[in-house]
């Protein structure tokens, strides 16, 4: 069973603080995930980088130690469910 095993994951933009300081995460696979915390935590930075839309990608898939690095964005089989018309902004829903 594939897992999406995260350590010691840290984001920061720029120079700033670090949007989370480190995390250490496990999903199995089809597992379904919430993060009930408040805005500006980190959570849709979080899923970007887990989706390789936002980079580095600091993770791995726990499918034999396969390192995400080496797999590309749309073989990844990452599936995420956008909050709002983030995907095609341009378009009204």
């Amino acid at each position: 069973m594939a897992t999406i095993r995260l350590t010691n994951v840290r984001k920061a933009y720029g120079d700033h603080s670090p949007v989370f300081p480190r995390v250490n995460l496990a999903i199995a696979r089809h597992a379904v995930c919430v993060f009930p915390v408040p805005s500006g935590c980190g959570k849709s930075s979080l899923l970007r980088m887990i989706a390789g839309l936002e980079g580095p990608p600091q993770y791995e898939l726990d499918n034999g130690g396969c390192l995400v690095n080496d797999v590309p964005a749309v073989g990844r089989s990452v599936v995420w469910v956008f909050q709002r018309d983030s995907l095609f902004p341009h378009i009204a829903a």
